[in-house]
């Protein structure tokens, strides 16, 4: 950094601090300018409109659209409370991710194993129990099970 430069403000994931420069924060950032943290290239509506469509003509499980509100919902919940940032297109893998593994666990048929479980259950250990805690609905709903192998391959998509 020169010394004599006229800086306005750093932008950083850590708190820094310099006398006469503003600091902001990533999330601060994000939000200003994503309105959020799911950065959205079409309407809200226009993307829980495609999901619905995607999950009742391509997923074979009842009540498709109201389990389509509900995780849009329970994502929303979990990328703010942990300001989380994703893109459309990866939010929208991954709820198509979620709904083919609701379907493969209604038709009790096996799931993938996840290579690094223990790393990344201990890792993010207070995401993983966030998930878990707010797919107990759906497991009640379906009469399905979430083994930890599913739920780390979901947070493992999340945060690469």
């Amino acid at each position: 950094m020169r010394k004599n430069a006229e800086i306005e403000a750093i932008v950083s994931p850590f708190k820094i601090e310099i006398e006469g420069i503003n600091y902001i924060s990533l999330d601060s950032l994000f939000e200003q300018y994503y309105k959020g943290y799911i950065n959205y290239t079409t309407s809200t509506g226009e993307f829980i409109k495609n999901l619905k469509i995607v999950f009742k003509d391509y997923l074979q499980i009842d009540e498709s659209g109201d389990l389509v509100d509900y995780i849009i919902n329970m994502f929303d919940d979990l990328l703010n409370t942990f300001k989380i940032h994703i893109d459309e297109d990866k939010l929208n893998g991954i709820i198509i991710h979620l709904g083919c593994l609701i379907e493969k666990l209604i038709n009790q048929e096996e799931t993938v194993k996840c290579e690094n479980l223990e790393v990344i259950k201990n890792k993010h250990s207070e995401i993983y129990e966030h998930i878990k805690e707010n797919l107990t609905i759906i497991e009640r709903k379906f009469s399905i099970k979430f083994s930890d192998d599913d739920l780390c391959n979901i947070l493992d998509m999340m945060l690469s």
